[in-house]
């Protein structure tokens, strides 16, 4: 299958009117579904295969330590120059949404990076920002959900802080948001604070990346 661009214009506004109104935004039914179909099992089979490592926290090579309190879940980087014929289609459509963001929100943004996360049954990951702070090039974070059949019971919610948070009120949810098949959900990466709730029975599955503006 070849592709020029996948994604609807219409979903490709709403992600950036989104991320220029609140920092944060979603749509449904991001990619066609054999592209999401054959992604969901290629991360499966992979998962199966014992190619995933426990996920820490800090920058890989330089401060990155495993904190099981803090994060529980399983990664597997994806390397772009061994992408699948489906990796790259996705890695396509992030690089056709990275120039639109750089057209209209003037990002300058560089490249992408991303592996393959799957949160096992109660595994979490505690309130957080997705840059680091010694290093703070990833800009805009990027996730795409495969949990076919979801159901609010199953848990495993992304849920992201509201951004006007007073010292006597950190904690303020803006709102959850249901990791449900196809569903893309981009943030800034710097700016929202966001947790990923226990699953209840089910594994958790995802793409997770990050648009980086290199300085």
């Amino acid at each position: 299958m070849n592709s020029i661009n996948l994604i609807e214009s219409d979903k490709i506004n709403l992600l950036i009117d989104g991320l220029a109104d609140k920092g944060w935004a979603t749509v449904d039914d991001f990619l066609p579904l054999e592209i999401a179909n054959s992604l969901r099992k290629e991360l499966n089979d992979e998962y199966e295969n014992g190619e995933f490592d426990p996920a820490g926290i800090g920058r890989r090579g330089v401060d990155w330590q495993l904190r099981p309190e803090i994060r529980s879940d399983y990664v597997k980087w994806l390397q772009p120059n061994e992408l699948t014929e489906f990796q790259q289609l996705y890695w396509t459509q992030i690089d056709n949404f990275k120039q639109k963001l750089n057209q209209e929100l003037y990002l300058s943004l560089n490249n992408f990076e991303g592996h393959f996360a799957i949160y096992p049954p109660k595994s979490f990951y505690k309130k957080h920002l997705d840059n680091h702070q010694t290093a703070q090039r990833r800009f805009i974070s990027c996730i795409l959900y495969f949990n076919q059949d979801w159901k609010e019971e199953d848990g495993g919610k992304l849920r992201i802080y509201a951004q006007d948070n007073n010292e006597d009120d950190k904690n303020k949810v803006e709102t959850d948001i249901l990791p449900i098949f196809n569903r893309f959900v981009c943030m800034r990466s710097e700016m929202i604070w966001h947790e990923i709730l226990p699953s209840e029975k089910r594994n958790r599955m995802s793409i997770t990346g990050w648009l980086r503006r290199e300085i």
